[in-house]
């Protein structure tokens, strides 16, 4: 703002206020906030963290970082009079709700406190108050808990209802507090029932660590569940008995016609309701992304409707060896190939043979992302591809490589040419193609051209219309020969991969890099010259973040 006087108005009391992340022990901020009524009307999100989170400037990362507005005068302790814990709780519990009910304009409120004894039954009547609400995630054991006597005793029968609430996220983790033996969707029927205008449905369960055993079963949600608008509905580890699970989900699903997203990861004591499970014809029209086993894709891809489904996006598909499975696979091959030809993104979670990546693509022409997953059982090393030669040699383990370095490169040529019968494909993930260069090579060669177009890429193209002038090749050239034998020969593999890759795939960008869960991709560059220059450019090959 240019404005010096409206930005020390602004800034302190509307846009510091707009966002807050704090724990439920953080009476000052709740007292704070229940004092000045004015401030605490400005608040738009609310993320009450869990106890156990790192504190403000001790957090790993964003979510687990306390954000509070300054100007708080007062502190836990000036307000904390009793050394009684069940006492301090309930105080815990009295600050809250007093600012919450001041939160006339929240339109976002997550909760992660597991290990308060505070009862989502107490906030939950506060939350329906704010007609501002649009969004809650709760991730709390006590969600799924069984409802006791004296809780059902003491509901209203006036229940208040959120019309302006879109989206509801509702998750348990594998912390022993507030599990239960048996959970069920008693609350979160109440809960859900209050929110008749729903759009994103979000329901995970993750059993404790103490109960293993235990599963949360969908049959009352099915039965229940009926919103209008509802669009994007996502279960979690959720179980469907099989005498009436079946009759009650293939009904709830013909209910709601504008599902766009829907994701069905189901337990693995459900796979045969995934076979059981019969589709009304014209179920789901506007279905754009499916998650869920192969059996149900299948049958979804085979079940009759008016219209083709304009269905896009596919994951969560297994394509195992198994014999007995071979007959669904090939259902499957064939019911997507004579259905699926608006398929353009397939994420599969784990895969055997490349016989069947030959038959997923022949199956999508339209085909431009494709993420393997984990090959067979999903080992580390199951990931890296079948048909390939380990690194040795020129591409063997250097001392400044980490522990990704351990990892078998396959055969470039072999998948280029499968990958060629994908014309569209720009997005390929699963294989690892490149081999690791180390730090110290690529800031050699940054630093040698100078250009932001060799950071992190190959450099051995000197006749690049875009590259540097030739005394900077000499110079590019000269701190290649200070690298070592390893380093030079596995920049010298990777552009012969990078142009074996954009030879045969002629829209392939994006694929994997050597290291797992680095937020890192190799991104294969082409179009480096202009008119007639443009030919005698070689692709090259750069190493980007991207979001997770």
């Amino acid at each position: 703002m240019t404005c010096s006087r409206m930005q020390s108005v602004v800034i302190p009391r509307h846009f510091d206020y707009r966002v807050l992340k704090c724990k439920v022990s953080s009476i000052s901020v709740w007292n704070h906030l229940s004092v000045h009524r004015s401030l605490a009307m400005n608040v738009r999100r609310l993320e009450v963290l869990d106890e156990r989170a790192a504190g403000s400037g001790m957090g790993t990362g964003d979510q687990t970082k306390e954000m509070v507005p300054g100007g708080i005068s007062s502190t836990e302790t000036d307000l904390e009079d009793t050394d009684d814990e069940l006492g301090m709780h309930e105080k815990h519990e009295q600050y809250l709700l007093d600012a919450l009910s001041k939160m006339s304009h929240l339109e976002s409120f997550a909760w992660s406190c597991n290990h308060s004894p505070i009862s989502i039954d107490l906030l939950w009547p506060m939350l329906l108050k704010c007609h501002t609400l649009r969004e809650v995630e709760i991730n709390d054991n006590l969600v799924f808990s069984p409802v006791t006597n004296d809780e059902s005793e003491g509901d209203s029968p006036n229940v208040a209802v959120a019309h302006e609430l879109r989206a509801v996220a509702l998750k348990s983790n594998k912390h022993v507090y507030g599990s239960a033996k048996h959970p069920d969707f008693t609350r979160v029927k109440g809960m859900l029932n209050s929110c008749p205008n729903l759009e994103s449905l979000n329901i995970a369960y993750t059993q404790p660590r103490s109960l293993p055993h235990a599963h949360l079963s969908a049959d009352d949600l099915f039965l229940f569940g009926r919103w209008p608008n509802l669009t994007s509905l996502t279960l979690t580890n959720l179980r469907c008995s099989p005498s009436t699970g079946l009759d009650a989900a293939s009904s709830f699903l013909f209910a709601h016609l504008n599902l766009e997203i829907l994701h069905l990861d189901m337990s693995p004591g459900t796979a045969t309701w995934y076979n059981k499970l019969v589709f009304p014809p014209n179920c789901l029209p506007r279905l754009r992304e499916l998650k869920a086993h192969r059996d149900l894709v299948s049958s979804l891809l085979a079940c009759p409707s008016d219209a083709p489904r304009p269905l896009e996006i596919i994951k969560g598909v297994r394509l195992t060896q198994a014999t007995d499975l071979q007959q669904s696979a090939d259902a499957f091959f064939f019911n997507l190939r004579r259905h699926g030809v608006n398929v353009k993104r397939v994420e599969l979670t784990s895969w055997h043979e490349m016989e069947d990546i030959r038959r997923l693509i022949e199956s999508t022409p339209k085909l431009t992302w494709l993420d393997l997953g984990k090959k067979g059982n999903g080992n580390h090393h199951d990931r890296l591809g079948g048909s390939g030669a380990s690194s040795s040699g020129a591409a063997a383990k250097s001392s400044s490589s980490s522990s990704s370095s351990h990892f078998s490169v396959v055969n470039a040529n072999e998948w280029a040419i499968l990958l060629s019968a994908a014309p569209e494909l720009t997005t390929f993930h699963g294989v690892k193609f490149f081999y690791e260069v180390s730090l110290q090579a690529q800031a050699s060669i940054a630093n040698a051209a100078n250009l932001p177009l060799y950071a992190n890429g190959s450099t051995g193209n000197s006749n690049s219309g875009t590259g540097p002038a030739p005394g900077a090749t000499a110079h590019v050239n000269l701190n290649l020969m200070n690298l070592s034998m390893t380093d030079r020969s596995r920049i010298r593999k990777n552009d012969e991969t990078a142009s074996m890759l954009a030879w045969k795939c002629t829209k392939l960008r994006r694929v994997d890099h050597w290291e797992d869960g680095g937020g890192k991709v190799v991104v294969i560059i082409r179009d480096c010259g202009d008119g007639k220059e443009k030919d005698k450019v070689a692709p090259r090959w750069e190493i980007r973040r991207v979001k997770q």
